[in-house]
Formats: structure tokens, sequence, C-alpha cells
């Protein structure tokens, strides 16, 4: 099969009678080489043959893609820059090649250029009743204004915040179309529990927020007032405990991922098994994290405060650094935030954490977290400033411990209370 190249027009050839994707795959011929953008005395336009070539999505977005780093390699950078939108300059920030990473970034802070990512689109389904369709809309409307406020106010959200709040809302609306209900004044909880058991899930934050949004058409997001807690019989109920592994078995854990895994891949381990990061905020770690301190030490900044890392996690901290800009450490961080520690490391996140964690990634962070508490790291302020775990992932940790880890009492005296609880002490 044979082509025309969407960038140079030469003509590709795949080599196993497969469709030829890209100049730099090994299953593809070029055929007029000449016209390559690879072979081509512009290393822009090398790098932007190199990207396309590393581009992992697929259909309209990645023709509009395509069409970009087409016209980053026909004109002057600066100024194909400065044309484009915000949300542009960031889609060619996210599937540049590293080098055309660096010139974009450097050009793009001269020009003081803003760059903001676009939402994920997502359509409202046609099989569903007229009433459930409107009540998504405005749903979705309210996820997009709250998007668009958050990210004004300096905060930040993926691109993917108004796809994935919205899918299971959508989910729930098919099934009660499909169940024969219009409006949403027939629902109740049995058609929500019909609905989780069906699909095997629990009810989402996501679902969660619909739901309350449906019942009131007020913000979901808005905490109510507390109002004082009448008091009353009322039954316990036991909540799961949360599920961890013993620090000692997750030391040894670590120890085999170390002995095994490539030093860059440890280190994405190590911040979620050792410093009780999340996938997601690990992944996100940014140049920006990063800093040399007064005393020449790497530190990272997770949450709200720079924490000091081992000599040996520092080591390939630097190194990942030095490879994503080696300009970091005179860098400002409005231009440092553009680059992403683990770009080009971490190719496919749910592959990785699938091999790694093996499904339990969750377990690993809490035990983590856990491992802190034991060795006497118990202020809920310190450990959510320092790594930014959430007050209630703390406070259901702190249920795992016999006794309150507030209350600060004589380890002497608990181990005799505990005895004469057990039975253990003779008290003649």
């Amino acid at each position: 099969m044979e082509r025309r190249c969407e960038l140079c027009n030469a003509l590709l050839k795949g080599t196993k009678g497969n469709h030829p994707s890209s100049c730099i795959s090994k299953y593809t011929l070029v055929r007029t080489e000449y016209m390559c953008w690879l072979n081509h005395a512009s290393v822009i336009k090398q790098y932007c043959a190199q990207s396309i070539g590393g581009l992992n999505i697929r259909g309209e977005r990645k023709q509009q893609v395509i069409k970009l780093f087409k016209r980053i390699g026909e004109g002057d950078l600066e100024q194909v820059l400065n044309q484009f939108s915000s949300h542009e300059r960031s889609e060619i920030i996210e599937f540049s090649v590293i080098e055309l990473r660096r010139k974009i970034v450097s050009s793009l802070s001269q020009l003081s250029a803003p760059v903001r990512p676009k939402l994920v689109e997502i359509d409202i389904p046609t099989d569903i009743t007229p009433e459930m369709a409107s009540l998504l809309s405005e749903f979705k409307t309210l996820l997009t204004r709250r998007f668009e406020i958050l990210i004004d106010k300096g905060h930040s959200r993926s691109p993917n915040y108004v796809y994935r709040s919205m899918i299971k809302p959508i989910s729930f609306c098919q099934f009660l179309t499909q169940e024969g209900f219009v409006a949403w004044g027939q629902i109740g909880k049995t058609q929500l529990a019909s609905y989780l058991d069906q699909k095997g899930t629990r009810l989402s934050n996501c679902l969660k927020r619909f739901i309350k949004y449906a019942e009131t058409r007020k913000n979901p997001f808005k905490k109510a007032p507390q109002t004082k807690r009448k008091r009353g019989g009322s039954a316990l109920i036991e909540t799961p405990r949360p599920q961890i592994v013993s620090p000692n078995e997750l030391t040894s854990f670590i120890k085999a991922l170390k002995n095994t895994l490539p030093q860059e891949e440890y280190l994405f381990a190590w911040f979620v098994c050792k410093l009780g990061l999340t996938v997601k905020k690990t992944n996100d770690l940014t140049l920006a994290d990063i800093n040399i301190n007064e005393s020449g030490r790497c530190v990272i900044k997770p949450a709200e405060v720079w924490v000091a890392l081992p000599k040996e996690i520092e080591k390939t901290v630097v190194l990942l650094a030095d490879m994503q800009n080696p300009l970091w450490r005179n860098l400002e961080p409005s231009v440092l935030i553009h680059f992403k520690l683990f770009a080009g490391v971490i190719e496919s996140l749910n592959g990785y954490t699938s091999r790694v964690f093996q499904g339990k990634t969750k377990i690993l962070r809490s035990s983590a977290i856990y491992a802190m508490m034991e060795m006497g790291h118990l202020d809920r302020v310190t450990l959510k400033k320092t790594i930014g775990v959430s007050m209630p992932t703390l406070a259901k940790l702190e249920r795992l411990f016999s006794v309150d880890v507030h209350r600060k009492l004589d380890p002497e005296f608990i181990k005799l209370r505990n005895a004469h609880i057990l039975g253990e002490k003779d008290e003649s």
C-alpha cells in the first residue's frame, strides 16, 4: 500500500503490505527520500516529522495536530506560534518531541503568549429522552463553566475533566431510557441500585453530583452550610477498613522493583509506594516542581512544601530533569511547567501501572502513607501539605491504629492498658 505524507507529500510505501503509518516507522519505505522532512536541512522540519511519527492519537484530532506541525515546519516559528490560539499552542507542546518542545517553549516565553489546553468534547447521545438530554446538557454546561473558573484562578485540571465527569451520568440516563423512564421525577433509589448492579460498579462522585444536580438544579460542588446535628439514637454503621500491606512487605516490594525496573521507571514507582503520591500526581510532575536548594540538594514540591529526597532518588530526578531540559536550573517556573518530568519515560500509564503495581495501586499508596504515620508522622496538616493526601484518606488510615493518634499518652501506659483489656496481665 502507498500514500502521500501529510507534511512533505513524499510517497510512502508499507514494506509488508500494510498501510504506511509514518516515515520513521521501520515498516515504511520512503519512495521519494529527497522530499522527506527527516532529511531536510531545517532541524525544525526534522523535529516536526519525528513528532508526527510518535503521535498516539487518532481521528480528527490527529489530522488537526498534523496541520499544526505542517504550519510550524513551513513558516517562521515565532510568527506561527503567535498566530496559533492558546489551545493550539497547548496541543503542539504536548505532542512535540523534546527538542522541538524546548524551542517552542523558549519562543512562547519571549512572546508572553498564553497556553491553555482545550477541553475534550463529549456529545450528548440521541438515544435518550428529551428531558434526560436537556438535563445532561445543563450539567455539561455547569462542568464547563467550573473548569473555566478553576483554570482562571490558577488551578490545574485535565482537558478530560468534563469528558470523564459526563461518562457515568450519560450511561445512567441511557439505562433509564432503556428501562422506559422518560422524566426525572420517576427516578428513585431503586433505579439507581438496579443500574449499579447491572454495571457491577459503585456509586462514583461524578454520578453522585449529577443526581444531586438533577434533584435540586443547584450547584452540586457548593458545600451546604453545616447545621447542628440532632441528638438521637442511630444505628452504628461499620465502614470498611482501608486495605494496606505491612511496612515490611511494602519495603520488600519496593526492593524487588528496584532490582527489576530501569531507574527511571523505579523512580515513578518510588513516588507512589514510598512517598505516597497518586499515580496522576506523579505523572503530572513538571520541572517547575523541582528545585535546587541553598545546600545544593535537589528538592521536590508535590503539594505545598518542598521535600528533600534521598541522594539515590535525587540523582535520578536530576538525570530526568536534564533530559527534559538541560537549562532547567536557570529557567522560570512559567517555562518549566511545560516540561513533564516523566515525558517519554512512561509511554502508557495504564500499561505501566498494570505491569508494575498489578492492580494494587491504591493499596500500595495507602500503605506508604500508613508507614509514614507509623514512623510518627501523624500531623494531618503536615501530611496534606507535604504529599497532598486528603483529610478523609488520613481519617480512614487513622482507624487502623489501636489508639487515638492525636492523643499523647505515655507508651508504657498504653501497653498496660492493652494488656489489661486482653486479659494478659494478672491483676492480683
